[in-house]
């Protein structure tokens, strides 16, 4: 039989179907899914699309020796592995050890665990040599923090070592060390931190790094093909006010669309070179202080969350689930750098700002209000709005209007 497409826990139904269907469509007898077996009921929507044969099921928690162990139990099933997907960074480890025990492209050639630590990740950015240095220290108990907290200059930001994305993320502002003692052991202990420790076996260290000033925080969606990194959009986004980073919302086109553009997709391309990958889908994310300069933050090997493929795909129509699978499948996307042709932006709604009325009467044209069936546990949404236009000003004046019809107010102001 060819050799197998394995996809590891992919996530939320809302953001993974289409790349679930879309594998299904293009390699249906191919296609197997590994499941955490302490996640419980998650992702049985998976079964709608891979027969509970193809499903095997393994403790995440046990990382030692964890690749060799999914090996042997798909050899048991005379089932080759070919290649490996993971959509969400915290199976990302799991991916990468699974690949390489199989002897199939490898999302990342260089140190795997990269990809899930920050501590090493911004070491591989910092080696790098042509990309901004940012000092960065891995401590693995609040003791150990607060002895480094006099060694950094000025404010930092203090974040869980092994979880991208946002949470437990925390800026400390310079001589606060009650602040900095709370935030240590915040992000050592977060709920969210806490339940993926005990399913996937993440440490519990912590990484100090010094504080990045910010004009903008921006994403770029882009992907990996023979270790041609190859950027294609850029995404602006905004977060929660400091000393938080959640993120509230994302815009395509950036302002820097026009700006700095060139500077911004070369950091995208060495970025992806010092972390080695190859033949993957990328979410970078960047800060752009008020300077100009572009200082990497962290990268996934995966698609983007927060609704950024059908952000893409309505602003620009590149299709980065088809992307992903074309790679997993060993083929070129041949998708090159591409501007916007449109514009597309999404705000999300949480428990602290609860919109008036769900369905208010007079929605502008291309507005879409979403309420989700269950609450994300990591940020609280409750849905978000979906607004696609012509231009970046339309979107933001379709976003602005209805935000004040619900009673929330806009995250672009």
């Amino acid at each position: 039989m060819d050799k197998a497409i394995v996809l590891v826990e992919s996530g939320p139904r809302l953001l993974r179907e289409p790349l679930v269907r879309m594998l299904n469509e293009r390699a249906a007898e191919r296609l197997y899914f590994l499941r955490n077996a302490a996640e419980g009921s998650a992702n049985r929507w998976i079964e709608e699309y891979v027969p509970h044969e193809r499903i095997l099921e393994i403790d995440f928690s046990e990382r030692d020796g964890f690749g060799d162990r999914v090996v042997n139990a798909f050899e048991r099933c005379g089932v080759r592995i070919g290649s490996v997907l993971a959509s969400r960074e915290d199976y990302v480890f799991h991916a990468n050890e699974v690949a390489r025990c199989s002897k199939s492209p490898p999302i990342s050639c260089a140190s795997s665990l990269a990809l899930r630590h920050k501590g090493l990740m911004r070491q591989a950015f910092n080696c790098s040599g042509d990309l901004a240095v940012v000092r960065s220290e891995t401590v693995d108990s609040v003791e150990e923090g607060l002895d480094k907290l006099d060694t950094f200059e000025g404010d930092i930001v203090v974040k869980p070592a092994e979880l991208l994305g946002s949470v437990g993320v925390w800026k400390v502002c310079k001589g606060d060390r009650h602040a900095a003692e709370r935030r240590l052991a915040e992000a050592a202990a977060a709920d969210v931190v806490e339940n993926l420790r005990s399913t996937t076996g993440i440490s519990s260290q912590v990484v100090l790094e010094e504080y990045i000033p910010c004009l903008e925080e921006i994403s770029v969606e882009g992907y990996v093909y023979q270790q041609r990194a190859r950027p294609l959009l850029i995404t602006e986004k905004r977060t929660s006010p400091e000393p938080t980073f959640f993120e509230v919302g994302h815009l395509i086109p950036s302002k820097l669309i026009w700006t700095g553009r060139d500077l911004v997709f070369g950091t995208f391309r060495r970025m992806c070179h010092s972390l080695s990958l190859s033949d993957t889908v990328v979410h970078a994310e960047m800060r752009v202080r008020p300077d100009g300069l572009v200082v990497p933050v962290e990268l996934g090997a995966r698609l983007a969350g927060d609704l950024i493929p059908q952000l893409v795909a309505a602003a620009s129509g590149i299709d980065m689930e088809r992307i992903a699978v074309a790679l997993a499948l060993g083929e070129d996307p041949l998708v090159e750098t591409a501007d916007a042709r449109g514009a597309a932006g999404i705000q999300f709604l949480n428990r602290e700002l609860p919109p008036r009325s769900w369905n208010p009467d007079g929605m502008p044209t291309g507005v879409t209000i979403c309420r989700y069936d269950s609450v994300d546990e990591d940020l609280s949404r409750t849905g978000h709005l979906f607004v696609v236009g012509d231009t970046r000003e339309q979107v933001l004046s379709r976003l602005h209007a209805v935000a004040n019809q619900l009673g929330i107010g806009s995250a672009f102001v």
